[in-house]
């Protein structure tokens, strides 16, 4: 039996916003199975890169952020009461700090995690559909992150595999046959996730799947005010929802249960 390993590869395009006014920003995730996309071409036109994509059975995904009125407020509002909860666990139970600097997340970074993280679980669920999955390696353009920031990363990246594979049971009655060999195809892949940065030095392999990620939220940046020729080549060549505006996702304020977890550990009353 071959035991698949999913490899995906990730970047990023634009500045995180923080303001109404700010640009779009977007991250990539192209994924494949076992083996490392390698190629001689220079020349990484829109249609080449999709052509090349289509070709080797990966798939893309595309996660960004379009920032609109209001948007500056509610964001501050709500990352302000994460950081605020997240350093108040912290301070009265000592959990979760090798997640945490000083600082906690400054705002861009929680941005830039929440959106990279949604690019990388599209392309997986894609890729689950397609075979079983034993293990995933992730590699991502080198990034200043704090060393803590990356941890949170990871930690994020498990427990968002945790819940897609609890949300699928939801569906069961409904669609028993198709939702039971998603559950078989995904072997606990969420204990099997490693993490690795284009500046470490056993990602030299990874070079060429990093350099079709940097295009493809390149050209997805550059398009989406204009022509939006990458759009309609994605969608010419069968990838019809490989972009997803995740705006409204980043500033969902934290539920209630989340809330109420908070209080029970700190016996504190959440911040308004």
């Amino acid at each position: 039996m071959i035991m698949n390993k999913l490899l995906i590869f990730g970047d990023e395009s634009g500045t995180m916003p923080v303001k109404d006014s700010d640009d779009i920003f977007v991250t990539s995730s192209i994924s494949v199975f076992n083996s490392y996309p390698s190629f001689d071409n220079k020349n990484f036109h829109r249609e080449w890169v999709i052509n090349f994509i289509k070709e080797k059975h990966m798939f893309p995904a595309i996660s960004y952020v379009l920032p609109r009125k209001g948007y500056s407020k509610n964001l501050k509002d709500k990352y302000d009461k994460i950081n605020i909860m997240a350093r108040m666990t912290r301070l009265m139970t000592g959990a979760n700090k090798q997640y945490l600097t000083k600082d906690c997340i400054p705002l861009r970074n929680h941005i830039w995690l929440f959106c990279t993280l949604q690019s990388i679980n599209n392309t997986i669920i894609n890729s689950l559909i397609k075979n079983k999955i034993f293990e995933i390696n992730v590699f991502l353009d080198q990034k200043s992150l704090a060393y803590a920031s990356k941890n949170l990363f990871i930690r994020m990246l498990q427990r968002k595999l945790k819940l897609y594979k609890k949300s699928l049971l939801k569906f069961k009655d409904q669609h028993p046959e198709f939702i039971k060999i998603l559950i078989d195809r995904f072997i606990d892949a969420s204990n099997s996730i490693y993490l690795f940065w284009s500046n470490e030095e056993n990602t030299k392999n990874a070079k060429g799947g990093l350099l079709l990620a940097h295009y493809l939220a390149s050209y997805y940046k550059k398009d989406f005010n204009k022509h939006k020729t990458i759009q309609n080549l994605l969608k010419q060549y069968g990838f019809k929802n490989a972009d997803n505006d995740v705006t409204d996702l980043l500033l969902i304020p934290p539920n209630q249960q989340a809330l109420d977890t908070w209080q029970r550990n700190t016996g504190l009353k959440p911040p308004k």
